[in-house]
Protein backbone atom coordinates (compact mmCIF):
# COMPACT_ATOMS: atom_id res chain seq x y z
CA UNK A 1 0.00 0.00 0.00
CA UNK A 2 1.16 3.56 -0.65
CA UNK A 3 2.73 5.35 2.25
CA UNK A 4 2.66 9.13 2.11
CA UNK A 5 6.07 10.72 2.35
CA UNK A 6 7.06 14.31 1.75
CA UNK A 7 10.19 13.22 -0.09
CA UNK A 8 8.47 10.52 -2.11
CA UNK A 9 5.36 12.15 -3.54
CA UNK A 10 5.59 12.34 -7.30
CA UNK A 11 3.37 15.42 -7.50
CA UNK A 12 5.58 17.71 -5.45
CA UNK A 13 7.73 19.18 -8.17
CA UNK A 14 10.20 16.34 -8.57
CA UNK A 15 11.26 15.91 -12.17
CA UNK A 16 11.82 12.51 -13.67
CA UNK A 17 15.01 11.63 -15.57
CA UNK A 18 14.71 12.37 -19.28
CA UNK A 19 17.24 11.39 -21.96
CA UNK A 20 18.56 13.94 -24.42
CA UNK A 21 16.24 12.56 -27.11
CA UNK A 22 13.25 13.34 -24.85
CA UNK A 23 12.36 9.77 -23.96
CA UNK A 24 11.82 8.71 -20.36
CA UNK A 25 14.47 6.67 -18.62
CA UNK A 26 12.84 3.59 -17.17
CA UNK A 27 14.78 0.99 -15.26
CA UNK A 28 12.51 -1.73 -13.99
CA UNK A 29 15.35 -3.56 -12.27
CA UNK A 30 14.19 -6.54 -10.28
CA UNK A 31 10.46 -6.10 -10.89
CA UNK A 32 8.86 -9.48 -11.54
CA UNK A 33 6.20 -8.08 -13.89
CA UNK A 34 5.66 -4.98 -15.97
CA UNK A 35 3.68 -2.29 -14.13
CA UNK A 36 0.16 -1.78 -15.48
CA UNK A 37 -2.17 1.21 -15.29
CA UNK A 38 -5.85 0.63 -14.60
CA UNK A 39 -8.74 3.03 -14.11
CA UNK A 40 -10.50 2.53 -10.78
CA UNK A 41 -13.80 4.30 -11.43
CA UNK A 42 -15.14 3.63 -7.92
CA UNK A 43 -12.20 5.46 -6.32
CA UNK A 44 -11.99 8.10 -9.12
CA UNK A 45 -8.34 7.41 -9.84
CA UNK A 46 -5.94 5.70 -12.15
CA UNK A 47 -3.69 3.18 -10.42
CA UNK A 48 -0.23 1.94 -11.31
CA UNK A 49 0.00 -1.67 -10.18
CA UNK A 50 2.95 -3.98 -9.90
CA UNK A 51 2.50 -7.64 -9.02
CA UNK A 52 -1.08 -6.82 -7.95
CA UNK A 53 -0.08 -4.03 -5.54
CA UNK A 54 -0.91 -0.35 -6.04
CA UNK A 55 2.39 1.56 -6.27
CA UNK A 56 1.10 4.83 -7.70
CA UNK A 57 -2.11 6.81 -8.19
CA UNK A 58 -3.41 9.86 -9.96
CA UNK A 59 -6.77 11.01 -8.61
CA UNK A 60 -9.40 12.87 -10.60
CA UNK A 61 -12.85 14.39 -10.42
CA UNK A 62 -15.19 14.25 -13.42
CA UNK A 63 -17.63 16.93 -14.50
CA UNK A 64 -19.95 14.81 -16.63
CA UNK A 65 -21.91 17.77 -18.03
CA UNK A 66 -18.85 19.71 -19.17
CA UNK A 67 -16.89 16.53 -20.10
CA UNK A 68 -13.89 17.72 -18.04
CA UNK A 69 -11.66 15.47 -15.93
CA UNK A 70 -9.82 17.44 -13.24
CA UNK A 71 -6.60 15.73 -12.07
CA UNK A 72 -6.06 16.70 -8.42
CA UNK A 73 -3.29 14.52 -6.98
CA UNK A 74 -0.51 12.16 -8.09
CA UNK A 75 1.52 9.96 -5.80
CA UNK A 76 4.13 7.24 -6.28
CA UNK A 77 5.54 4.87 -3.66
CA UNK A 78 8.99 6.36 -2.88
CA UNK A 79 10.82 3.08 -3.46
CA UNK A 80 9.84 3.27 -7.16
CA UNK A 81 10.81 6.90 -7.79
CA UNK A 82 13.31 7.83 -10.47
CA UNK A 83 12.23 5.11 -12.91
CA UNK A 84 9.77 7.06 -15.07
CA UNK A 85 6.78 5.28 -13.58
CA UNK A 86 4.86 8.42 -12.56
CA UNK A 87 5.18 9.59 -16.16
CA UNK A 88 3.88 6.26 -17.40
CA UNK A 89 0.92 6.49 -15.00
CA UNK A 90 -0.01 10.07 -15.92
CA UNK A 91 0.61 9.55 -19.65
CA UNK A 92 -1.73 6.57 -19.72
CA UNK A 93 -4.38 8.43 -17.68
CA UNK A 94 -4.27 11.45 -19.99
CA UNK A 95 -4.45 9.31 -23.12
CA UNK A 96 -7.49 7.45 -21.81
CA UNK A 97 -9.09 10.75 -20.77
CA UNK A 98 -8.61 12.15 -24.27
CA UNK A 99 -9.86 8.90 -25.85
CA UNK A 100 -12.96 9.05 -23.60
CA UNK A 101 -13.79 12.48 -25.06
CA UNK A 102 -12.98 14.45 -21.91
CA UNK A 103 -10.95 17.63 -21.64
CA UNK A 104 -8.16 17.83 -19.06
CA UNK A 105 -7.91 20.19 -16.10
CA UNK A 106 -4.44 19.65 -14.57
CA UNK A 107 -4.75 20.94 -10.98
CA UNK A 108 -2.04 18.57 -9.74
CA UNK A 109 1.43 20.13 -10.26
CA UNK A 110 2.86 16.88 -11.62
CA UNK A 111 0.09 16.50 -14.21
CA UNK A 112 0.39 20.18 -15.17
CA UNK A 113 4.12 19.72 -15.76
CA UNK A 114 3.52 16.60 -17.81
CA UNK A 115 1.02 18.44 -20.01
CA UNK A 116 3.50 21.30 -20.53
CA UNK A 117 6.14 18.81 -21.70
CA UNK A 118 3.74 16.92 -23.99
CA UNK A 119 2.16 19.24 -26.56
CA UNK A 120 -0.19 16.50 -27.82
CA UNK A 121 -2.42 17.27 -24.82
CA UNK A 122 -2.63 21.04 -25.35
CA UNK A 123 -5.71 20.76 -27.57
CA UNK A 124 -7.68 18.96 -24.85
CA UNK A 125 -6.97 21.35 -21.98
CA UNK A 126 -10.11 22.69 -20.31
Amino acid sequence: MLQRSRSGVAGCGKSLPVRRDGTWWVSLGDMAQEPVVIRNEVASRFELRLDGEVIGITEYSDDEDAKVREFVHTELDPQFSGRGLAGRLVGTALKQTRDDGYRISPVCPYVAGYVRRHPEYQEVLA
